[in-house]
């Protein structure tokens, strides 16, 4: 029989696969017409029909009957739901009551009074019978007739939904088929308005209404990690949160929202509706549609007291996403979650706040691997780059260069520090920051809370570090403006400020010969000075010294003169540079990283060309490589060479750690390791040869002994590469590439030394982490405060005060107590076990020899030669006073005290009833269980799991 009496063709629905969604024209050519016979509606319909042995529906009864039965089954178990909820909520109390005052309530009274309700609901939909009225209590003195209709007031409006994706309705079905309707006391069709939803509390509805966690209360370690975005996978399950309200019998729609106001939902857009709609999860376009956990909500219902088989109807209607929901679902996540981070209530327990770090650290690999894959990538190669950037920029500008005697001998001290310190702690403090994943202070706090101090050292290094770098480049500023012009003013003895001593090499003459030995020093008691040499000490630094008879004022540490305001804008102009990097973190790409990292190797190649061309290099490259093994004796070359060993890889300055955390999980940091220390130590052997070869050249041309040619300190590299730049053609051009070359390099040493100190303070504090402009700001203004000292015409001897007093020593002692803390209170096979854990393999004997017994011995060895054969400091032709060397003993050794004060600390607050109990439960490491999260399958290509073939 035919429902209605429109003749409209029949309508399958909005959707490609919910074909119940229609409009029933027809209900006799329902199956015919439908075509899916594995819809389960659609069985259950057939089925209806052959039990009543009936092909078709004669009637308008027999229609809605059969439609009945097909939904019988649900809206039985809804309304069940429904009684039950009343049964524990609304009558629990009076069973309760009854059972004091002696009543027997037992199943039998209970299932009576649930037929009681059934026999109220369906007496409300009889005809014949009157209906007890609920009536409002202005209106129990005025009583209408049921079919009389009230008058409206105009500003009265009827319920209208919300069209969310509840599938309620507050008009009866009876009355949506023209039956006899229960109409209420008013005589309306449509019922009174419902009661509004309660106010929502400390949530405000964001964009597509996902709630915005406000205020700034502490928020439950619990509920904030319902918003982190790596909870969510490709298996994690969900459920709409219509189906929530239904199962749990949460009463009106949104209600468990109300109840809940942080628990996580996310609101899906059209195109997440329709896919939804397509795989009949949902039957509605319309309106807001609610994403909720399923593990979520299980919590829910066991908090709700609900029945257990809720539980397994609540996973009956749970169903997976596409990955495109889940990548959107992140992404509205993320932010929120960084919110609520700074919120979270001290934790409960050890477990809770390691729980918290597995999932931070879940949650960056998830962010790398699902949403930046390519940028990850690139930003990979950037670190790798980086890396070595830091170590060529400080072969060539940071440390105190070796004295020319020393670099007679350097190649042997320099290899075995290499060998058995650089590389090995290099490859320690990458495998550690990749591990870890924080910065050096959280990362040794975690390795051995007793030794978090180590952390501290190694930032304060760093920061001593930036007191004189930074200084540096902006010599190499001043260079550059000082090279664009046709004639370099470095290349004559002709300006104002040049000496008697001055000499002024024949550049273009052609002339091959050198000078006799000494020919320029027999008449006269000074010796000579070459125009680069007296550009950068007299007209730069406006340095005099004792030793040049026409200049007539000392400068020293109690007198150092006025500032150089060239060097200060330069200073400025360095320091503006490095804030607008690192404010916010600086992003480059790939290709523009690896330029900078390979231009600085085509500079060097091309000054090498140029040096062994000009006439007296081949007498520096053999005083190079020609060893005085007499100087070996001699503590300070040890110390050089170790000083130029942690510069050049960068071990002890917490640059590797803050570096490395940034890495994928399963970043092959071994390969990381041994190429980029090879390189860095080719750079240094490879910037011997270019300052040898040009060393040889000005020696001949001077004819003075190579040992008398040049300055040691800072100022080598901005007198030994000048004089070679100027005697080579187009020498303005060649200067200004070099010279951008080191302000280069210079800067992306000075940030990975910032960048170190800002990522080991952010990751321990949340206020710098949360103020990291301000932070990066206060810190930036208190080095330019320290560096105007160094703008002074003295200023070179304060920064060489600070090379020697604010990094040696501190340096030393820092990476011996790394590699103690490793070898014995970590465990070196625990350690071994971490770097299998991310890479597949174990490190071979080379390295668990290395970290145990050969570091800590030789660099054990290095600190007590340089306590004992310590000599005051001396630049040049002064000597430092006594106090400032004393205060600088102190401040070399400030540093270090970072790790007894850390140590005394720790235990003071440890919990113990002896003094051992508390230092052993401080060196137990915090425990990081499965940090990467990701499987060994990642691995790269490159990597190998047998171990035995590694060294």
């Amino acid at each position: 029989m035919r429902i209605g009496t429109t003749d409209e063709e029949f309508v399958t629905g909005n959707g490609n696969g919910n074909k119940m969604n229609m409009r029933i024209d027809i209900l006799e050519n329902l199956l015919k017409a439908a075509g899916d016979g594995s819809s389960a509606k659609v069985n259950s319909l057939r089925q209806a029909i052959r039990r009543n042995k009936a092909d078709v529906a004669d009637d308008a009864n027999k229609s809605l009957d059969l439609l009945r039965m097909v939904f019988q089954s649900e809206m039985t178990s809804e309304i069940r739901q429904i009684i039950d909820r009343h049964i524990r909520t609304t009558f629990s109390p009076a069973f309760e009551n009854l059972k004091r005052n002696g009543h027997e309530v037992g199943q039998k009274e209970i299932n009576d009074l649930c037929i009681g309700i059934l026999d109220g609901v369906r007496d409300s939909y009889l005809p014949s019978k009157e209906v007890p009225k609920c009536i409002p209590a202005e209106n129990l003195l005025k009583q209408n007739s049921y079919n009389e209709k009230p008058q409206q007031s105009e500003n009265r409006k009827a319920y209208d939904s919300d069209d969310n994706e509840s599938d309620g309705s507050i008009v009866s079905h009876s009355s949506a088929f023209g039956g006899n309707a229960y109409v209420g006391p008013y005589g309306s069709e449509i019922r009174p308005k419902k009661r509004g939803r309660p106010r929502k509390v400390d949530v405000d509805t964001g964009r597509s209404g996902t709630p915005i966690m406000n205020g700034s209360e502490p928020v439950a370690y619990q509920e904030a990690m319902k918003w982190c975005p790596d909870r969510l996978t490709s298996t994690t399950r969900f459920i709409l949160g219509s189906k929530v309200n239904k199962l749990l019998a949460m009463g009106h729609r949104g209600h468990i929202f109300v109840k809940y106001p942080r628990i996580y939902r996310y609101v899906g857009d059209d195109e997440d509706k329709a896919w939804l709609f397509d795989r009949n999860i949902s039957t509605r376009m319309s309106g807001k549609v609610f994403f909720m956990v399923l593990s979520d909500v299980i919590e829910l219902a066991q908090r709700e007291n609900a029945p257990p088989h809720i539980q397994g109807d609540l996973a009956r209607h749970a169903f997976q996403v596409h990955e495109k929901i889940i990548a959107k679902m992140k992404i509205s996540m993320r932010p929120l979650f960084e919110q609520l981070q700074n919120r979270i209530a001290p934790f409960e327990s050890t477990d809770q706040q390691q729980q918290y770090y597995e999932l931070e650290e879940r949650a960056i690999l998830n962010h790398q691997s699902n949403h930046e894959y390519n940028t990850i990538n690139n930003h990979q190669h950037c670190q790798r780059a980086s890396i070595m950037l830091h170590g060529t920029g400080t072969v060539i500008l940071g440390g105190d260069p070796p004295d020319r005697e020393t670099w007679r001998v350097f190649l042997i001290p320099y290899t075995l520090m290499v060998v058995l310190a650089g590389i090995p702690l290099f490859f320690m403090e990458l495998a550690l920051g990749q591990y870890y994943r924080k910065g050096a202070i959280s990362t040794w706090g975690m390795i051995c809370p007793l030794f978090k101090g180590i952390g501290y050292c190694v930032i304060l290094i760093a920061f001593y570090t930036d007191f004189f770098y930074n200084v540096v480049i902006a010599y190499s500023v001043h260079f550059i403006y000082a090279s664009l012009t046709t004639t370099l003013p470095w290349s004559s003895c002709s300006n104002s400020y040049n000496s008697k001593a001055c000499y002024e090499p024949t550049w273009d003459s052609g002339s091959t010969q050198c000078a006799p030995s000494g020919s320029m020093t027999a008449n006269v008691s000074y010796r000579p000075i070459s125009a680069a040499e007296e550009y950068f000490y007299k007209y730069f630094l406006g340095v005099h010294g004792e030793r040049r008879p026409d200049d007539h004022v000392v400068r020293s540490v109690t007198q150092l003169g006025s500032l150089n305001y060239e060097l200060v804008i330069a200073l400025a102009a360095v320091y503006i540079i490095c804030y607008f990097s690192l404010w916010k973190g600086i992003k480059m790409s790939g290709k523009v990283v690896w330029f900078t990292a390979i231009f600085p190797y085509v500079v060097l190649g091309i000054l090498f060309i140029r040096g062994i061309t000009l006439p007296g290099s081949e007498k520096g490259i053999a005083y190079y490589l020609r060893p005085n093994i007499e100087m070996l004796k001699v503590p300070s070359v040890w110390q050089d060479a170790a000083t130029q060993v942690f510069f050049s890889l960068g071990p002890g300055f917490g640059v590797l750690m803050a570096y490395s955390s940034y890495n994928q999980f399963h970043n092959n940091v071994y390969f990381d390791a041994l190429v980029t220390s090879a390189i860095n130590c080719l750079t240094s052997f490879l910037s011997g040869f270019v300052i040898f070869a040009i060393l040889g050249y000005m020696s001949c041309k001077s004819g003075k002994p190579i040992s008398e040619v040049a300055q040691e300190g800072p100022g080598l590299v901005f007198v030994v590469y000048p004089e070679a730049l100027a005697a080579m053609p187009g020498a303005w051009i060649w200067s200004v590439i070099f010279f951008l070359m080191l302000l280069t390099l210079g800067l992306d040493s000075s940030f990975g030394g910032s960048e170190a100190i800002i990522t080991a303070l952010c990751d321990e504090f949340q206020w710098v982490k949360k103020h990291r402009e301000l932070f990066i700001a206060i810190l930036f203004s208190f080095y330019m405060m320290i560096g105007l000292l160094m703008c002074t015409n003295g200023g070179i001897l304060i920064m060489e005060w600070l090379i020697v007093y604010g990094t040696t020593w501190g340096l030393l002692i820092a990476v011996f107590c790394e590699t103690m803390v490793i070898s014995f209170c970590y465990g070196i096979d625990r350690f071994v076990a971490d770097i299998e854990e991310m890479l597949g393999f174990k490190p071979g004997f080379y390295w668990k020899f290395c970290w145990k017994i050969a570091g800590p011995i030789f660099l054990l060895a290095m600190i007590m030669s340089n306590f004992i054969n310590y000599v005051p400091l001396s630049y040049q032709d002064y000597n430092f006073p006594t106090a400032a060397n004393v205060i600088g003993v102190l401040f070399a050794l400030s540093a270090a005290s970072a790790i007894p004060i850390c140590a005394i600390h720790k235990i003071y607050h440890e919990k113990g009833d002896t003094l051992m109990e508390r230092v052993r439960s401080a060196m137990v490491p915090v425990k990081v269980s499965n940090p990467g999260l990701v499987t060994h399958g990642r691995l790269n290509n490159n990597f190998h799991s047998n171990t035995d073939i590694m060294l």
